[in-house]
């Protein structure tokens, strides 16, 4: 159920809302577009799109001589 400043919304027409709501949410005109299309071959075909982190870096470990409270808190 979707309830704003005394309006409750509930079933297809609430989920319409909140998809345009996040949909507008959005920064930039071609992601709305991107995830619009995404959101309607899901709901086609049934497929859920990848969901890879394409230019993953793990973080570099910290020395124990560049954090010394690092360092107090391992052992």
């Amino acid at each position: 159920m979707l309830q704003s400043r005394g309006i409750q919304v509930s079933g297809f027409p609430a989920w319409m809302v909140w998809a345009a709501v996040h949909l507008q949410f959005l920064a930039q005109s071609s992601l709305r577009v991107s995830v619009f299309v995404q959101w309607v071959w899901t709901y086609l075909t049934g497929q859920r799109g990848s969901r890879l982190i394409v230019s993953y870096h793990p973080p570099e470990p910290v020395a124990d001589a560049e954090a010394p409270e690092m360092a107090q808190l391992k052992k």
